[in-house]
């Protein structure tokens, strides 16, 4: 369906249009350039439903989820700046990103290691943390709706699953968008709640780390995922089941929960009575963090202390054989005195082990406490910002409307002016000339006489409508549309003849005019024209 924006164009007095970036049946997205704001480079996504009339029948709860967008504010999610409901078309302004999809990066051979793994795993789960926090799930989480971007090397969220729905619900369907859709049938496959998101991230990191398609990394006879050619460490792979067999527990998990999974430390090796890539037997705790595995070292601390605490109890049951093999204690007391020390040098080295563990975690701590509230700061001014540029927004409108409301009561005064002479035109018509002949019954001339020659009068046009506009002068083409040709101009409030009317190929009316007063005839647009 061809668009009715042209490049060069201003959209909404703010957006000039740069040029079109994608072009697909029945969406258009371009790169334009906010001239209200330092230039600032965005795309506007214009969708054009089959059926005009679907846009008005939208679902308000679909309306409400699009402007709750516009309120997220964080610096690795594409910002919904601004949305438009016009003439049955929905457009969408978003930022500008650089960069490659990590679906991209998957077909160009890039696999991640495991650390890189594990860090996008936290930067991801950062960012639903944020989203869920606000009751928003982003309901399209897979390698192509994360961006790397190239300005901060950084992953990037876009394509929010609320935009994709409201396509679906106007008949717009686009397949190649739909990564994850065929995992709905499997175990732990959820449709809704945070539990999705979370779902869609581990089979994401799951692909990123093989280079596979969930249907190849999906055992359907076994009923559980398994990792491809590679060895996942324990923590990892406790984590992403954990985050996969979300859909079996009735309660919601959380990305904080996960993240606080993924900062806290595993033994390395895993307990030999679990599975833990299979998905409908394996069973989680439902705590933050297993503290099972972590307090281990303290409950051997606590062995040790206890047998050091009894030294002389040992020492007097060794000593008991005396009476009858007097070598026997030297030897004995050496040994425990060796004993001894060894686990005093044990237990000193793992208390010096523990408090430099508790040291580095407590500056680990401190550092992801700064970096959090760094990027609350960054996202409140980002608020600040979007607030002010609302305002902005808003002002401008409204100066907008009060000049729009001004033209047309310029435009009403001087039709008013064009009717007043109209009137008074035919009024001077209907009136007798002060200089007019009269002449007598009796003056008539017999026949065959000179006869005084009649006199011959204009015949009056009639005119059905008024051309309207900003004042000035307006183009009468040579047919019912923008791409005919110029074939002569009309000044604003200029009484016209509709002959007849036609639309162009956009749906648009148009009449064809005719010009009593010079005699031209054409076509101008309906929003120019002013029937009586």
């Amino acid at each position: 369906m061809p668009s009715n924006l042209e490049l060069g164009s201003t959209f909404q007095h703010q957006y000039l249009l740069l040029q079109l970036i994608e072009h697909k049946e029945f969406e258009y997205t371009y790169l334009v350039k906010n001239q209200r704001k330092y230039n600032e480079k965005l795309l506007l996504q214009q969708i054009i439903p089959k059926d005009r009339n679907a846009i008005d029948k939208l679902d308000n709860s679909y309306r409400r989820e699009l402007n709750s967008l516009m309120g997220l504010s964080h610096p690795q999610i594409q910002q919904y700046r601004d949305i438009f409901w016009d003439d049955g078309q929905l457009f969408v302004v978003q930022s500008f990103l650089s960069g490659q999809t990590y679906d991209q990066l998957v077909h160009s051979r890039l696999r991640l290691t495991e650390p890189e793994a594990m860090e996008f795993l936290k930067q991801i789960l950062k960012i639903l943390d944020y989203i869920h926090s606000r009751n928003i799930i982003h309901r399209n989480i897979s390698p192509k709706s994360i961006v790397l971007s190239t300005d901060n090397r950084l992953p990037m969220v876009t394509n929010f699953g609320t935009l994709r729905e409201v396509k679906q619900y106007l008949g717009i369907v686009n397949v190649e968008n739909q990564i994850l859709d065929n995992l709905a049938g499997f175990p732990g496959g959820v449709t809704s709640g945070t539990n999705q998101d979370l779902y869609n991230l581990a089979v994401t990191v799951l692909i990123l780390l093989t280079g596979q398609e969930p249907k190849d990394l999906f055992d359907d006879a076994s009923k559980s995922w398994h990792w491809g050619k590679i060895t996942p460490s324990y923590q990892l792979e406790q984590v992403l089941n954990r985050m996969l067999n979300g859909g079996l527990r009735r309660n919601n998990l959380s990305a904080s929960q996960i993240l606080g999974m993924l900062n806290n430390s595993f033994p390395v090796n895993p307990p030999q009575n679990i599975k833990p890539t299979e998905v409908s037997n394996t069973e989680f705790p439902t705590t933050e963090v297993p503290t099972t595995e972590v307090s281990t070292t303290e409950v051997s601390t606590t062995e040790v202390s206890t047998t050091e605490a009894q030294p002389t109890v040992f020492l007097q049951q060794e000593t008991e054989p005396s009476t009858t093999q007097p070598s026997t204690p030297s030897l004995n007391q050496w040994q425990v005195a060796l004993i001894s020390g060894g686990l005093v040098g044990i237990l000193g080295l793992a208390s010096l082990l523990f408090v430099n563990m508790q040291q580095q975690q407590a500056l680990v701590n401190k550092l992801e406490e700064e970096r959090t509230a760094k990027i609350q700061q960054e996202a409140e001014r980002e608020r600040q910002l979007e607030l002010e540029r609302q305002q902005q927004q808003e002002a401008e409108r409204e100066r907008q409307l009060e000049l729009e409301r001004q033209r047309q009561r310029e435009t009403e005064r001087l039709l008013e002016l064009e009717r007043e002479r109209t009137r008074e035109i035919e009024r001077q018509r209907s009136q007798p000339s002060p200089f007019q002949i009269q002449i007598r019954p009796d003056q008539i001339p017999s026949r065959g006489t000179n006869t005084i020659p009649k006199t011959t009068t204009n015949r009056t046009v009639t005119t059905n409508a008024t051309v309207a506009g900003v004042p000035g002068t307006k183009n009468i083409r040579s047919g019912p549309g923008t791409t005919y040709e110029v074939v002569g101009s009309i000044n604003t409030g200029t009484r016209v003849k509709i002959l007849s009317q036609s639309k162009d190929q956009g749906g648009y009316r148009w009449y064809k005019i005719s010009n009593p007063s010079s005699g031209t005839q054409g076509w101008m647009a309906e929003q120019l024209i002013n029937l009586d």
